[in-house]
């Protein structure tokens, strides 16, 4: 025997449903530090029946299931299942492989199957007993458990040697038998107390034993005077039913007015008829106005879609704004570009004048010192002056421009800075709201993962109750099966009854007889064969068939009883019947009895139960006849005895002496219910 795969689902850190197989040449499982080495071993021994959860290294047993992390919720149940080789037939199944499986919910219910089939955690126990296994086996052996059973008392040493020796079982066996023991000792003394308690009701319960023979007698009378108050009750019902004739010409009379009456409602009716149909025309203007009104909300309605269209169109206006916004933005940044060019241009214009200045001055020099060349100098000094004039006009053209620009710039600044401080105020409220968003992001995760977690629960309480309810379903199969079960034997307890009551079955000789000794008429006489034996089931059959007509055979005291007997049925001509007087009856015994034969149950007397006074008479109708269990075990016992006795089986055939057969279909009716007097027919 070896374990062949480990199957974990919601176990500590195995949310999802993971199968681990073991071949034979594994020998160890090794990986870093919170891997879940330990926990596979915490699985194998929680799937074992382990209930100490410092072993399963928990603070309560509701630790062993998966408690979620952030991404993935907790687990409603928990559940391992391990899969044994028993090629070897270790365990008591005959299966080669048997899965043990254990599942645990949140709500603390525990459940344990052994091959899917739900059990009890005492019958996982002992099927692991004297294996190794077990929470008290020695298969799993942890850290510091060596250094515990050295240091342990001689008497827990001692549980781990039984277990490796495989007297554990016995020794369990031995512990709940002392425990059955006791308990049926505190049984015992309890049936005592009762039978003590009985023994003091015997005496009134004879009493009314003798109250109810005198009911017997007494009914028989009630009979009589029942027969002749019915006779005094059919004259009065003759004359009620004259008292019913007269009435019933009255009635005729009534019924007569009751349908003038009726006639005259129908006419009433009729005029009540008009008045409900004014009414419904008053119904119908009610219904046009209804519906005026419902028009007029239909216009209202109308007019609330308009006005929902207007605010749409104020939203569409509202995005075209901040798109100009940003138009404008981009038109102010291209002004401020053309600005900082224009600026530029007027300083390149400021040195090209500060250059000309100086080149007009350098010219004044020279025409001092060179007066011979002055119209050139006069010519070129009338083209700088000409240039002076057209760059300041120039420079007047770009100041002015400037200055537009400028202008245009700070009303766009203004318009820009107005934009910026709608943008700053929608920022803000889009920052707020981005925080309640975040919040309202971390409020549904919270949700969600409550809802993950609760999703779990259900869906472990929906296994649970789905199983439970399956189990109910079947629990009230059953009740309806044992209702129908109760009610039928009740029935069958009720006929019963009535045919021990009536002595159905009996000769009407037997059934005479009986009813006078009951009444006292004859003395001596106790009681039919039948009512005076009981057998177990299984061989009542056997018994009635081996009786036959002995059923009904009359027990009496003497023979002169029996004498009296049969006196009596023929002055009354009641029939014949059988007595057996118990003073003359012998027994008898068969002396070939196959003892030690192969289907051989016993002698037939000593298989019914009887008072030791009639011991004798049952010896002498049955104590010659064999039971056996078969037709086929009667018929080869016969053959070896030579066919001199008689031989019934348990379903009733018959081997007669001499080697005829009886047999066929038979009633298995009982030869008695508990008690000293019951009977069969």
């Amino acid at each position: 025997m070896y374990l062949k795969a480990l199957e974990v689902q919601g176990f500590k850190s195995f949310p999802e449903k993971t199968r681990l197989s073991f071949e034979k040449e594994i020998t160890v499982i090794v990986g870093p530090n919170g891997s879940g080495k330990s926990n596979i071993s915490d699985a194998i021994l929680w799937v074992m029946g382990e209930q100490k959860t410092r072993m399963l290294r928990g603070g309560k047993m509701e630790d062993v299931i998966f408690g979620g992390t952030e991404k993935r919720g907790a687990m409603g149940f928990a559940q391992v299942t391990l899969f044994l080789d028993n090629t070897t037939r270790v365990l008591q199944l005959d299966t080669d492989e048997v899965s043990i499986s254990r599942r645990y919910y949140r709500s603390g219910e525990s459940e344990y199957y052994i091959n899917r089939e739900e059990v009890r955690l005492r019958d996982v126990t002992e099927l692991l007993m004297d294996t190794g296994l077990g929470t008290d086996g020695y298969s799993i052996i942890g850290q510091g458990r060596i250094s515990e059973i050295v240091s342990a008392k001689s008497t827990d040493r001692r549980e781990i040697f039984e277990e490796a020796a495989g007297i554990s079982r016995f020794r369990h066996r031995k512990d709940e038998s002392e425990r059955k023991l006791a308990r049926t000792e505190e049984n015992l003394l309890r049936i005592g107390d009762k039978i003590s308690e009985l023994e003091l009701q015997v005496g009134p319960l004879k009493e009314q034993s003798e109250t109810a023979k005198k009911y017997l007698l007494l009914r028989d009378e009630l009979r009589l005077q029942e027969v002749s108050l019915w006779m005094a009750s059919l004259d009065r019902l003759q004359e009620q039913s004259e008292t019913l004739r007269a009435d019933y010409d009255r009635s005729v009379v009534d019924c007569t007015a009751a349908r003038s009456e009726q006639d005259r409602l129908y006419a009433e009716s009729e005029r009540l008829a008009e008045k409900m149909r004014e009414t419904d025309v008053c119904a119908e203007e009610m219904r046009q106005q209804l519906r005026d009104t419902e028009a007029t909300a239909a216009e209202a309605e109308s007019e609330a879609a308009v006005l929902r269209t207007n605010l749409d169109n104020n939203a569409d206006a509202l995005l075209r704004l901040r798109r100009e916004i940003g138009e404008q933005t981009d038109r102010a940044n291209s002004l401020q570009r053309q600005v900082e060019e224009h600026r530029r241009r007027i300083d390149d214009i400021d040195r090209e004048r500060a250059a000309l200045t100086e080149q007009e001055i350098e010219i004044r020099r020279r025409e001092v010192e060179n007066a011979s060349g002055m119209d050139e100098q006069n010519r070129r000094l009338s083209g700088m002056m000409a240039r002076e004039s057209e760059l300041n006009s120039a420079l007047a053209e770009n100041r002015t421009a400037i200055q537009l620009l400028a202008e245009n710039l700070q009303d766009l600044e203004e318009r820009v800075a107005r934009r910026e401080e709608e943008k700053r105020l929608a920022e803000e409220k889009s920052a707020e709201a981005s925080q309640k968003l975040e919040e309202a992001n971390k409020q549904l995760a919270e949700a969600r993962e409550k809802e993950q977690s609760l999703a779990n629960i259900i869906a472990g309480h929906t296994m649970l109750m789905g199983s439970r309810e399956s189990k109910a379903a079947e629990l009230a199969e059953k009740q309806t099966r044992l209702t129908v079960d109760l009610r039928s034997c009740e029935g069958r307890i009720r006929m019963l009854s009535d045919l021990e009551r009536e002595m159905e079955g009996l000769a009407n000789a037997s059934r005479l007889v009986t009813r006078e000794a009951e009444r006292g008429a004859l003395r001596g006489v106790h009681a039919p064969i039948a009512r005076l034996i009981h057998a177990e089931d299984r061989y009542a059959l056997a018994v009635e068939t081996a009786l036959g007509s002995h059923m009904g055979d009359i027990v009496v005291d003497t023979q002169d009883d029996g004498k009296a007997v049969i006196r009596f049925l023929k002055n009354r001509n009641g029939g014949r019947v059988t007595i057996q007087p118990i003073d003359v009856v012998e027994p008898a015994r068969l002396r070939e009895e196959p003892a030690g034969e192969e289907g051989y149950v016993g002698i037939c007397s000593d298989l019914v139960q009887t008072d030791s006074r009639y011991s004798d008479i049952i010896a002498n109708l049955v104590g010659r006849v064999a039971v056996a269990e078969t037709l086929g075990d009667a018929i080869r016992i016969a053959r070896q005895h030579g066919n001199r006795f008689r031989i019934v089986t348990l379903d009733g055939q018959v081997v007669n002496a001499g080697g005829s057969l009886t047999g066929g279909s038979a009633a298995k009716t009982p030869v008695s219910s508990p008690g000293p007097t019951s009977w069969s027919a």
